[in-house]
């Protein structure tokens, strides 16, 4: 969030006043963005409308930059609503200075407005209401000054602020031989307002000045760093979570896996299962083959005996044919 440093001001000129100054403190001015201003006159009823106003940033003369800039945020509005807004606050100031001149008149009563319209009607004549910026007042136009187009600014004709910086780029265009004017290094920042006059007149007129500085607030940078850390620690945060999800469900699938391997093995070596069945098998066929080993070797021992009988008795024959020969 920005910071704002606003400076108001109602400058009313006069004889001995015909010049006024504001100025914004060259404080934290290396921070500066910019100032946006709100300026305009102030309608009378008396006809002391201010005239060819003049404003000075510093030593330089910005007020040819400044009209242009009000004159391009009139040109933005919708023409034909532009002159209804003046017309209305030329109606409301007319009825006000009526019942001023003629405090006796019934509240009932409505104004005469005829004449002092007809001004306003002919001041209007021939230009758009932005082409009637020529100045900032005009003691020569349009009863005294009252009904010029810069009194109505803002108050009645709905405008946005102009800024600072754009007044001074289109200044530094009209003035190609000077150096570019940098916001920051004009400290400070001295706004001087001076009102002109005509020939055999005296200065006067009231002007209002907003004049709202905006700073850099350096905390943006760091909160701003924060959220880009913030950000970082969330992706990676994000990366995590996909990470152990994926771990999870490959966990998942190898349990799943694990507990179908088991459920086989269980099942095998259930007393109905392929294990049991096998093992049991085995087993029979085991005790079949000690059963007929048993067997044979009972009947190798047989023949063993037979075998020694006969031997025995082919000694004995043998002992027989010796003796007959």
């Amino acid at each position: 969030m920005e910071h704002i440093r606003i400076l108001m001001g109602s400058l009313e000129f006069n004889e001995l006043n015909y010049r006024r100054t504001l100025a914004i403190s060259s404080e934290h001015q290396e921070h500066l963005e910019d100032v946006e201003m709100v300026i305009h006159g102030s309608p009378t009823l008396n006809g002391d409308g201010v005239g060819r106003l003049s404003i000075h940033l510093n030593e330089h003369d910005i007020t040819g930059a400044v009209i242009s800039c009000l004159q391009a945020k009139i040109m933005m509005r919708d023409q034909v609503e532009v002159k209804e807004e003046y017309e209305e606050a030329v109606r409301n100031v007319v009825s006000l200075k009526q019942r001023n001149d003629n405090p006796n008149r019934s509240p009932d009563e409505p104004p005469d407005l005829g004449k002092d319209l007809d001004i306003a009607d002919k001041y209007l004549e021939g230009e758009l209401l932005w082409q009637k910026l020529e100045a900032l007042g005009d003691y020569d136009e349009a009863w005294y000054g009252s009904f010029h187009i810069f009194n109505f600014l803002y108050s009645h004709i709905l405008l946005d602020p102009i800024s600072l910086v754009d007044v001074l780029n289109v200044f530094g265009q009209g003035t190609p031989g000077l150096p570019a004017l940098n916001l920051r290094q004009l400290k400070p920042l001295k706004f001087t307002f001076t009102a002109g006059s005509a020939p055999g007149a005296i200065p006067r007129g009231v002007v209002t000045c907003r004049l709202e500085a905006r700073y850099h607030n350096l905390l943006d940078d760091e909160v701003q760093a924060l959220k880009e850390r913030v950000s970082i620690l969330e992706n990676r945060v994000r990366l995590v979570e996909t990470e152990v999800a994926t771990l999870n469900q490959q966990i998942k699938t190898l349990g799943t896996k694990i507990l179908q391997s088991l459920t086989g093995v269980r099942k095998e070596l259930s007393p109905v299962g392929k294990i049991q069945r096998t093992q049991q098998e085995t087993t029979i066929k085991l005790n079949k083959l000690v059963e007929d080993i048993e067997k044979h070797e009972s009947h190798v021992v047989n023949q063993e005996r037979e075998l020694t009988s006969l031997n025995a008795r082919a000694v004995e024959l043998r002992q027989i044919i010796d003796t007959l020969r």
